[in-house]
């Protein structure tokens, strides 16, 4: 459940960021503790760090790295607890789409139930309102916006505190966050809505704080922008490391 509110953040923050030259950016993403299944888990902390270029993009968090190569098309998910990745063609959301519908008999029949089941519970609606507040948070200016996610498995309410004081350009930010949610089956319906109401929030995200409320579960999320510079995104940085071992997406090799 953690992993899932770190998944939505990261796709959220790459939807809001316009792209130039190389950047490098440090958040810190915390998750609250709460109690799954009976037993209480703890407060979790993670630093997150990400590069982004052109046409790749590295994030960088805990046990976990997800590589975006755009010029291959692919996503792939490092593993380093046990040294596996798995790799992932865009627009596999839409493959698993073609792919249902290409069933026959009563397997069709019970995965059309399915896959409506599935697509009615990850469909989604934002919103995004100026609140008209500012306040200085980390050194820079910021504005804050009041984001809501409405899904079948339950509503994100979000805080959103964006600076227009990091200069950059809005050219290439909707081919990630499209990567990204191509991912999933169903998402490619709700994909240009969520575009327009996402370009209202102006800027950088500074700090984003996140309640989620899912399947009778409340979970409480933030990230913070801590470091934000300009460069050149070191020679090996989008490499999958040497001795990783290709992994199906089972956890099998």
């Amino acid at each position: 459940m953690k992993k899932s509110i770190l998944s939505f953040l990261i796709i959220t923050f790459l939807m809001t960021i316009p792209i130039s030259a190389d950047i490098y950016m440090v958040n810190k993403q915390h998750t609250e503790g709460m109690a799954v299944m009976g037993r209480q888990q703890p407060d979790q902390d993670v630093i997150q760090k990400i590069w982004i270029t052109k046409n790749k993009i590295k994030s960088e968090s805990g046990e976990q790295t997800i590589l975006i190569l755009l010029d291959e098309k692919k996503i792939i998910t490092l593993n380093h607890e046990d040294k596996t990745y798995t790799e992932l063609p865009m627009g596999f959301g839409n493959m698993m789409d073609k792919a249902m519908e290409n069933q026959t008999g009563e397997d069709k029949d019970e995965m059309d139930q399915f896959m409506q089941m599935a697509k009615g519970m990850m469909k989604f609606e934002i919103k995004v309102t100026p609140s008209g507040e500012t306040k200085k948070i980390n050194n820079w200016q910021c504005k804050k916006y009041n984001q809501e996610v409405k899904m079948g498995m339950g509503p994100i309410v979000s805080e959103v505190w964006a600076t227009e004081e990091l200069e950059m350009d809005y050219e290439i930010y909707a081919k990630f966050s499209t990567a990204m949610m191509s991912m999933q089956p169903g998402f490619s319906d709700s994909f240009d809505s969520a575009m327009a109401e996402l370009k209202k929030i102006k800027g950088v995200p500074v700090l984003t704080k996140t309640t989620m409320n899912m399947m009778g579960m409340q979970m409480k999320s933030s990230q913070e922008l801590l470091e934000f510079k300009q460069g050149t995104a070191p020679k090996g940085t989008f490499d999958i490391p040497k001795g990783y071992k290709k992994a199906d997406m089972m956890g099998g090799h």
